[in-house]
């Protein structure tokens, strides 16, 4: 079977895996529903970033946003829902490149198939977060790095790779300075300097300038200077915690799944056989985290060590069936199947349907039955539909208890997903149940 074959099966089957899951889950979380709401309203006004209360999403990188408009103008929220399982098997595409370049066709192949199945990847595609795009970007850039330092004559990469390491940056700001990070220590370590120093980077890097522009202009409105929202995320987020690095450990066995003993085979490889760019997508990656990620609360922060882990553990697995292939063969595909397992395992887990279509169903209620202003201690669960709808919504649990006594709330929804969680008002007088599901009430005041 010749490579593009393998790209079409490849595709094929990421995406009827991945697609069904996405929309049967309907994951939209705390996340989820902010970056929802910022691309509704960019779609429907032209407006970028949230801005009501405690809450100003000018500050996030724009790109998901931008491309999750593109997918709600086409579908609505199941458009945003499609953005991961496509990003994520455009991902696999590139560590599939990437993984023939480094270490060969079979190496590619089985790098591709490992992540088709990897647990982490299958949750991923399964809520519409900013990291399927970053990762697809991310992965993309190290490929452009690769073939720029392998064939330096070739403009083509050379000019690609800013406008990448540029995209992955807007994607995820995190992700754009690990990709830094790890362009400078390789181009520093391996010596492959002087194939980056040529006119088609230089090319590369004003055709970047282009695509960050219109960013840059926004900031410069929003802020008064040119990264605006980046640094005031860079500041809250930037800086080692050692109470959250001890999560680092954990969250790469999290990140790797069942793969992890032959991802660390496979980097021992790697370092014996001094195969630079292997190890040091690996390493530098790893140690820049303690930069960038301080305050690491979720295992997904440590997906920019997807792709070099699925290409070391691919490369660790064949180092290792040099004895009985069929039952080395019968191991891996073990290994795969327990990986899909746990995929789905944590979709089942992660899944946020019930928490949104209660606030969903709730905040309908609230717009057909409920005169402003409606308080609430639930805010981003709710926006989304409140916000649009016009439903004034204060979130602040304290003065919703000092509007029952005024008067001057018609309606309070309570969310048990929300501090305080414990619900004050059931059994208050002058307080009657209008509405009920499982996680949301909406009381109105007799």
């Amino acid at each position: 079977m010749d490579g593009r074959r393998f790209l079409i099966i490849l595709v094929a089957a990421s995406l009827a895996m991945k697609i069904p899951i996405a929309l049967m889950t309907h994951s939209f979380g705390v996340d989820e529903s902010l970056y929802l709401s910022t691309a509704r309203q960019y779609a429907e006004t032209g407006v970028f970033g949230l801005q009501e209360g405690p809450y100003d999403f000018r500050f996030i990188a724009p790109m998901f946003a931008f491309v999750a408009s593109f997918f709600y103008m086409l579908g609505g929220e199941g458009g945003v829902l499609l953005i991961s399982p496509i990003f994520t098997t455009l991902s696999l595409v590139a560590i599939y490149l990437l993984g023939r370049q480094v270490g060969g066709e079979k190496v590619g192949r089985l790098a591709a198939l490992m992540g088709m199945f990897s647990s982490i990847l299958l949750l991923m595609s399964s809520r519409p977060l900013t990291e399927g795009v970053a990762l697809f970007f991310f992965s993309a850039s190290m490929l452009a790095m690769s073939s720029a330092a392998r064939d330096g004559s070739h403009r083509g990469w050379l000019v690609a790779l800013p406008v990448l390491m540029t995209a992955t940056f807007l994607s995820r700001f995190q992700y754009g300075f690990l990709i830094v990070v790890f362009f400078v220590a390789y181009v520093l370590f391996s010596g492959t300097y002087r194939k980056f120093a040529a006119p088609g980077l230089l090319l590369g890097c004003l055709a970047a300038a282009a695509v960050a522009s219109p960013w840059i202009l926004m900031n410069m409105a929003n802020y008064g200077s040119p990264l605006g929202g980046a640094e005031r995320q860079a500041g809250t987020d930037a800086g080692f915690d050692p109470s959250s690095a001890v999560f680092y450990v954990p969250y790469f066995f999290l990140i790797a799944g069942l793969y992890a003993p032959l991802v660390l085979y496979g980097l021992y490889r790697a370092v014996k056989s001094k195969d630079m760019f292997l190890v040091m997508s690996f390493a530098v990656v790893f140690a820049a985290q303690f930069l960038v990620f301080g305050k690491i609360v979720e295992e997904r922060y440590l997906l920019p060590l997807l792709p070099a882990s699925l290409i070391l553990a691919a490369a660790g697995f064949f180092g290792m069936a040099k004895g009985d292939r069929r039952l080395m063969g019968i191991v891996l595909i073990a290994i795969m199947l327990g990986s899909l397992a746990l995929g789905y395992g944590a979709v089942s887990v992660y899944q946020n349907n019930a928490r949104y279509d209660d606030s969903k169903d709730a905040a309908f209620f609230v717009k057909e039955n409920c005169s402003s202003p409606v308080m609430s201690n639930s805010f981003v669960h709710v926006w989304y539909y409140t916000g649009y709808e016009n439903i004034p919504l204060q979130k602040d649990i304290y003065a919703s208890l000092e509007a029952m006594g005024d008067r001057s709330a018609n309606c309070i929804m309570f969310s048990e997903y929300e501090a305080p969680f414990t619900d004050p008002f059931r059994g208050t007088p002058y307080v009657k149940t209008a509405f009920e599901s499982s996680g949301v009430t909406v009381y109105k005041l007799s």
